[in-house]
């Protein structure tokens, strides 16, 4: 993990929902299994998605820049970026809303709106025409 020293926000509390969270082992399972399912299989880019998740949650990182701290401190493409920011706002941060706002104010509300929306990728569909496979039916 970077050796960083986390800057938390000294003129707030945090809210004891957001540090429960943070020592929880089930975020840090949450947290991993949306880092599979995005394709990082990778132990240290894990823990370092992990530190930013709790860089959030501790009041260091506002949750809509959590989605650039991804890209440039992680090192994930903008693609894999988001698709990560996505799955941590709805699983991680979006239970916590009200504590992120007590934390954040108004830029923590992570309404649908704030999530970036997951490129895809363009398949041409075939028109459908005649079946040549096809046997008679008799």
């Amino acid at each position: 993990m970077p050796e960083k020293e986390m800057p938390i926000k000294p003129e707030v509390e945090i809210p004891k929902e957001l540090i429960e969270a943070v020592q929880s082992d089930d975020t840090a399972s949450k947290i991993a299994e949306i880092c599979a399912i995005s394709g990082i299989e990778k132990e240290d880019e894990v823990q370092k998605i992990a530190f930013q998740v709790g860089r959030v949650l501790m009041g260091a990182l506002s949750p809509k820049d959590f989605s650039t701290a991804l890209k440039k401190e992680v090192k994930l493409s903008a693609f894999v970026a988001d698709k990560v920011t996505v799955g941590i706002r709805e699983i991680i941060f979006e239970p916590r809303k009200e504590s992120l706002i007590k934390l954040y104010g108004e830029e923590a509300n992570l309404s649908i709106k704030s999530i970036p929306e997951i490129p895809t990728k363009k398949t041409e569909k075939k028109k459908a025409g005649k079946d040549i496979y096809r046997e008679p039916i008799e």
